[in-house]
């Protein structure tokens, strides 16, 4: 066979993906003699799929950034080991569910590993960042073998590494900013998607379970439904539905700034001022905190933006104004809105969630001395009844201990001083998409003080997306320097 000019690296990688591709024919072949004529097509799909992740790794992305923030964790594989707190909890939850999307993220990274290894891939990224995490990776795998009911603690586990897998994958994998762009006009058609299924939301009620028995004490499980009957929603919680929104608001801010085609630019806007209503409809009110820091922060942050400051400021806030009544509007809601509200659900208030803290952070000093209660920790050992303690802080400190809270610190500290650099320099669509990809993850902060967990999947994925812009931009300015 010919292989043109590949060194025989390439060529022993290109040998070894067909090898994997061959053993998955036969193992589908096998499949069809035993598997039930209805599980056939699904099947089949999902080898073909399979097969050309393992050829291309990239490919495997694309539907990742579909998958993660529509379904997150709410369709996946559910295991049984959380029955132990059933009396305290008494239906499942995301932290129960190993995500559906691991399916694909998984082979893509193993593939990825695979290009490196064998030399037919050689874009590696250095970063503080990605030690730091594999740090913690370590960190809470030693928490696991030191919980007190291991079998319980090992589904968070499992979901946790599935993400930084998946934050691994993204950062590695995007080495050119053609492809990172492609994966932009991605996240802004799962905005429309998402938008859609928010405004239908408050006219239907969608309520789906199903679950399927693959093992014993592990099935495949759905959970999808309205969560709370008059605001907006997708298949998650409205406020996780906000955070998402939020991010992809900064998503298309940032194509808008790039684009130069007219139609595209245009589609760009035209979804931006969608995402921005939609928001709205989801009346969170932790969601409407961040997305007010954060578009006053890209704001100011971008030269373009920043140019005519007085003027960008009175249309800013004149178009999320009249968006917020459109919305109060288009929902009918003759009391007062819940933004404005007090504290309409006593078990989310800010009191019970300070409750929740307390209670928490005690069982993390009384059981741990500070070390960490493990995957899961929270809902173990607190009596609330909660996944987690409605605090990405707070989750992180309860389960990953003080060690876990400063690696959280660490990366923050890496991001601002990334920001920081990358704010003289705004000339290309990576530089620019870092500095609107900073809005969002400021946006996850802010929101994160009263809401959102360590576990949720599209954070993990907005950030492997936001570190690898800033790779890309960095790029750019060593060929700068070079060039000058």
């Amino acid at each position: 066979m010919y292989y043109g000019n590949l060194t025989n690296q390439k060529v022993f990688s290109y040998k070894i993906n067909w090898f994997f591709v061959i053993v998955l024919e036969i193992f589908w072949a096998i499949l069809c003699v035993v598997l039930p004529y209805y599980l056939i097509i699904p099947f089949f799909v999902y080898f073909t799929v399979l097969i050309l992740i393992l050829i291309r790794p990239k490919w495997g992305i694309y539907p990742l950034i579909f998958l993660v923030p529509i379904i997150s964790n709410y369709i996946g594989f559910y295991s049984e080991a959380s029955s132990i707190i059933k009396k305290l909890f008494r239906f499942n939850n995301y932290i129960d569910y190993m995500p559906f999307y691991m399916l694909i993220s998984l082979p893509a990274f193993f593939s990825l590993i695979l290009s490196e290894l064998t030399g037919f891939k050689s874009y590696f990224v250095r970063s503080k960042i990605n030690l730091l995490f594999l740090i913690l990776f370590f960190w809470n795998f030693l928490l696991l073998i030191c919980s007190p009911n291991i079998i319980y603690s090992t589904v968070p586990f499992l979901t946790f590494t599935i993400n930084i897998l998946l934050y691994y994958l993204l950062v590695f994998a995007i080495d050119e900013e053609g492809f990172h762009r492609k994966l932009m006009w991605c996240c802004i058609f799962v905005g429309l998607i998402m938008s859609s299924v928010v405004c239908i939301s408050f006219f239907f009620e969608f309520k789906f379970e199903e679950k399927i028995v693959l093992w014993e004490g592990l099935s495949f499980s759905a959970n999808v439904r309205n969560h709370i009957r008059g605001r907006g929603q997708c298949l998650g919680h409205p406020n996780e539905t906000s955070l998402i929104l939020n991010l992809l608001t900064c998503v298309s801010i940032g194509m808008v700034l790039c684009e130069k085609n007219k139609i595209k630019k245009l589609i760009c806007k035209t979804s931006l001022i969608f995402f921005i209503f939609a928001n709205f409809l989801t009346m969170s009110k932790s969601g409407t905190l961040a997305f007010l820091a954060m578009i006053h922060f890209l704001l100011f942050s971008i030269h373009s933006l920043r140019k005519k400051l007085f003027w960008n400021l009175i249309l800013l806030n004149s178009t999320w104004i009249f968006l917020f009544f459109l919305g109060i509007k288009f929902i009918s809601e003759t009391k007062a809105p819940r933004l404005f509200a007090g504290g309409s659900n006593a078990a989310f208030s800010i009191t019970s969630r300070l409750d929740m803290w307390k209670e928490g952070i005690s069982n993390l000093l009384n059981n741990s001395l500070g070390f960490g209660l493990g995957p899961g920790g929270f809902r173990y050992y607190t009596h609330t009844g909660m996944p987690s303690p409605h605090s990405f802080y707070v989750s992180v400190l309860c389960d990953l201990g003080f060690v876990g809270l400063l690696i959280l610190f660490l990366v923050i500290l890496i991001i601002v001083k990334n920001y920081l650099q990358m704010f003289r320099h705004q000339d290309t669509y990576s530089q620019v998409m870092f500095i609107c990809c900073c809005g969002g993850l400021l946006a996850i902060g802010v929101q994160g003080l009263i809401d959102s967990s360590y576990i949720s999947s599209f954070n993990w994925l907005f950030l492997g997306l936001s570190v690898s812009a800033f790779h890309l931009a960095r790029k750019g300015l060593v060929h700068l320097k070079e060039d000058s």
